[in-house]
């Protein structure tokens, strides 16, 4: 059976994918950074899909620690995980580097536990924010300088990470925005892993 780490599995879609994965015959292990809500989570979940291949690793997006034992014997990762407020914060840092530092802690998970796949989801917002062209796509991202709120810019900054640490381990880099979800899409025969 195919092992996934899942990271957020506490959060809204985060559920909802830990839920779908083992009914699509996939092991889920799920990450969450606050060890009080586990167990709701792991009822919750039980509730709509099989729980004993749904597992709950207690790792933090913004720790070094525990992401070795959460990665064992994973051959996917599918990173989801990212701070969304409605209300703007105060500090903008608070929300900016907990997809920044998350991503390369996640990046460097996956290439130290050698995994097959990883799929990072990402927003529209990393491409359109205070983007006044009306031109989209690859090589086009949010105006950081402008003035689009700590979620936009911390989308940007997450996904500008990934392409670095994407050319320093190849030399090169193709960003595609809606692609990469593809990893762990429905098809008419199942999930596709391609």
């Amino acid at each position: 059976m195919v092992r996934v780490l899942l990271t957020d599995a506490i959060g809204y879609v985060g559920q909802h994918c830990a839920a779908e994965l083992p009914r699509q015959g996939y092991e889920a292990a799920g990450t969450n950074r606050n060890p009080a809500v586990a167990e709701s989570t792991r009822i919750a979940i039980e509730k709509v899909a099989p729980v004993d291949r749904v597992s709950i690793v207690d790792v933090d997006l913004l720790s070094e620690t525990g992401w070795d034992e959460a990665t064992e014997g994973c051959t996917l990762i599918l990173h989801i995980a990212s701070p969304f407020v409605l209300a703007q914060l105060m500090d903008e840092n608070e929300m900016i580097i907990t997809p920044v530092e998350g991503n390369k802690r996640v990046i460097a998970a996956a290439q130290q536990a050698r995994v097959k796949r990883l799929v990072l989801t990402s927003s529209t917002f990393s491409i359109i924010a205070g983007n006044d062209s009306d031109r989209y796509g690859i090589d086009v991202w949010s105006d950081t300088n402008a003035n689009t709120g700590a979620y936009a810019i911390s989308k940007t900054l997450a996904k500008r990470r990934l392409g670095s640490c994407e050319r320093k381990r190849n030399g090169t880099h193709r960003r595609q925005p809606w692609r990469g979800f593809r990893a762990l899409s429905r098809g008419g025969d199942g999930w596709s892993e391609r």
